[in-house]
């Protein structure tokens, strides 16, 4: 049974087919004609990153070695492949022509895996140079710290929201201007607890024992609060926002929905769930899917 996947261009449909002997994307007007069509001898997609009139998907191969491909779409009459990025990068932002993508650890030193990220910045016309961006943020007071030697399989994450680039260093998450480190002082957002979600709104969010925080900054000072508390062992199951709405699923059934600006609560329900799927939102209803302990899914309206 192949593997089918759809997004929405806004005009039109990326459409993906994947069997066991290779993969097939392709780009379908509303009546769902073909615009183009692409295929590749294995390796699969992940949800791409659209900005029209481009698309960047992550053809992900398998074999000894997990490896990430980032492919370049054209979208349009006539569009289909038009470049790859560099190996071993993650597609995180696109603004055309421009291309962000965190790159896998290069450092030679082993406590730099945990103390530093890196950004390469590339660029959907041929013949233009990527240029990578190094990002060390508080380097010796991280190093002081009882994980700052940890050398692999430490979580990264970047994320682009407007003129700014956030990153975490274990529970540190900072946020630059999106432009060369070199000359930035970043702003210190959280020092406490881990990364869950955003940038949305020019928030951060962040989990903690008491809950998941709000995290901004107001051009002087970090402002915090409280949207979603819990209580260990509970934590968040997933999170998911629109239209200036958080939508949070907890482990313990719980669900709640709040204000992105101010945090005021819009959804406090409990349901009998113990292991939450996805949430999906409707222009009408947000739906929570539950996998445990039966297949079910709960609709509220929006």
């Amino acid at each position: 049974m192949p593997n089918q996947n759809l997004w929405t261009t806004g005009t039109a449909f990326l459409a993906e087919v994947s069997t066991g002997s290779g993969t097939t994307v392709e780009e379908l007007n509303p009546k769902g004609d073909p615009l183009w069509t692409w295929s590749i001898d294995g390796g699969e997609f992940g949800q791409p990153l659209i900005a029209s009139p481009y698309a960047v998907f992550n053809r992900v191969t398998s074999g000894a070695i997990t490896e990430s491909h980032p492919v370049i779409v054209k979208l349009g009459s006539g569009g289909g492949e038009v470049g790859m990025l560099v190996g071993g990068s993650d597609p995180i932002a696109m603004r055309p022509p421009k291309i962000y993508s965190l790159l896998n650890q290069r450092s030679q030193v082993v406590q730099d895996y945990g103390l530093t990220f890196d950004v390469s910045v590339g660029d959907v016309r041929p013949g233009i140079p990527d240029i990578d961006w190094h990002y060390q943020p508080d380097y010796d007071e991280n190093s002081k710290l009882p994980y700052g030697t940890h050398c692999c399989g430490v979580s990264k994450w970047i994320g682009i929201e407007g003129d700014y680039l956030y990153g975490s260093v274990f529970e540190h998450v900072y946020r630059y201007d999106l432009a060369p480190p070199d000359g930035q002082r970043p702003i210190l957002m959280s020092d406490a607890g881990l990364f869950v979600a955003g940038p949305y709104g020019k928030r951060i969010y962040v989990g903690r024992p008491d809950g998941v925080w709000s995290v901004s900054f107001n051009g002087r000072y970090t402002y915090q609060l409280l949207v979603v508390p819990y209580r260990l062992p509970t934590v968040l199951a997933d999170i998911a926002f629109t239209g200036g709405v958080g939508y949070a699923a907890l482990t313990d059934g719980h669900i709640f929905a709040f204000q992105v600006d101010g945090g005021q609560p819009v959804i406090n329900a409990h349901v009998p769930c113990s292991a939450f799927a996805g949430i999906s939102v409707t222009q009408t209803r947000v739906l929570y899917a539950c996998a445990a302990p039966s297949s079910m899914v709960y609709a509220f309206p929006r």
